[in-house]
């Protein structure tokens, strides 16, 4: 037999009042120097509070619709979303990215690469990068601030 789920229709705001309270609390226990705490159903938002500042310095609040910049975040967000897409047969793993990006440039690869003056060589890449690849981080692209050679030749 599976396990019932409950789901959270709403919060009487005696639940939300105290939600609001443990949160608070965290906050100022763990100097934390701002959050935002959301709820969602099916049906919509339930319940949303945000906590302490969105710029310290400043004494600015923190407010519900602030924006965050959530960095590596995003991974777990667009690998669901992935595998949701492969899950209904809209993708594959193995289909290649470029088969659902348009005009999508060639990929290069470091052929030959000078570290004392930074000139190198390319050439095309023999294989197409596929959604598995940049699920599993290991489709070859890189970022100039961790690695040394798109960081010395100047590149983006």
């Amino acid at each position: 037999m599976s396990p019932s789920v409950a789901l959270a229709r709403d919060f009487s705001e005696k639940a939300k009042q105290e939600i609001t309270e443990i949160l608070d609390r965290s906050q100022k226990e763990f100097n934390i120097p701002g959050f935002v705490a959301l709820v969602t159903n099916s049906e919509g938002e339930i319940y949303a509070e945000a906590f302490g500042f969105s710029d310290v310095a400043n004494k600015t609040l923190m407010r519900v619709d602030n924006i965050f910049a959530i960095a590596s975040m995003t991974k777990p967000i667009a690998s669901t979303a992935a595998m949701l897409l492969i899950e209904d047969g809209k993708v594959s793993l193995e289909d290649s990215i470029s088969s659902h990006i348009e005009d999508l440039p060639p990929f290069e690869i470091f052929d030959e690469f000078d570290f004392v003056n930074g000139t190198y060589t390319t050439e095309r890449a023999s294989n197409e990068v596929t959604i598995k690849h940049l699920l599993t981080h290991t489709s070859g692209l890189a970022y100039n601030f961790n690695c040394t050679e798109i960081a010395a030749a100047g590149l983006p």
